[in-house]
């Protein structure tokens, strides 16, 4: 493998989905020496990933609260220009913010609203 690959060798996932479902998104340890627990990183859209600024508690605890929806994700990270497929997370995202409440009418989701409306502002 070419050196500029080889930190894809410390990737572990954790997490994926049933088989048939979107699989491009998923959770995976960063393995380091001597971190324990090892970071939590969040890889998707052909072989982007990013590494969270939570533990995989709250890594765990985020996907149950966000019932699991195909790139949940999104809304707890930074979103920025050179992310691969930008435009078809946006619009992911976008569909997430209108298609959830009307499934999920019980849930609060202004947390998403408010987070793809700051990121689409943020990336004018």
């Amino acid at each position: 493998m070419p050196d500029d690959l080889q930190h894809y060798n410390k990737l572990g996932w954790f997490e994926k989905r049933p088989d048939g479902m979107d699989d491009t998104k998923r959770g995976c340890f960063i393995r380091r020496d001597g971190d324990f627990p090892p970071p939590i990183a969040f890889y998707a859209t052909d072989g982007w990933y990013t590494e969270l600024d939570f533990s995989y508690e709250e890594y765990l605890s985020l996907m149950f609260e966000n019932y699991a929806f195909v790139g949940w994700q999104f809304f707890y990270i930074d979103i920025t220009h050179d992310i691969p497929r930008l435009k078809e997370i946006l619009e992911k995202m976008k569909n997430a913010v209108e298609k959830l409440p009307l499934h999920f009418p019980d849930k609060d989701w202004s947390y998403h609203t408010t987070r793809y409306n700051d990121t689409i502002e943020k990336l004018k």
